[in-house]
């Protein structure tokens, strides 16, 4: 079926070429995700200011879909501009930039 069938209409015609919740998702991950330290025991995550080998200090990767290689160099250039780096690109089964995958 077609996507435009289903789909979110802000999702389909963003501003900023499409790349504008990109840029916002970026924003927020690391605002939120960068730079807090986390504990992780028994199956629970608690917030801490420990250092041992038991603290992730940041989330291991972002992924998110893209629209098409239009959209790359923007989205990956907003992950930078965020902290985030060590960019590669997924490809669908068309052979279509289809997500991008930051790391920490």
């Amino acid at each position: 079926p077609d996507v435009r069938l289903w789909e979110d209409k802000c999702a389909l015609v963003a501003d900023d070429n499409g790349t504008v919740f990109h840029s916002r998702i970026a924003y927020l991950a690391s605002k939120y995700l960068l730079k807090k330290k986390y504990r992780i025991s028994h199956n629970k995550i608690t917030k801490d200011i420990l250092h041992n080998d038991n603290i992730r200090t940041s989330a291991p990767h972002i992924v998110m879909e893209i629209g098409g290689g239009h959209q790359v160099k923007k989205v990956i250039n907003d992950l930078k501009k965020y902290g985030f780096g060590c960019t590669e690109i997924w490809k669908d089964a068309m052979n279509k930039e289809r997500c991008i995958v930051a790391r920490i």
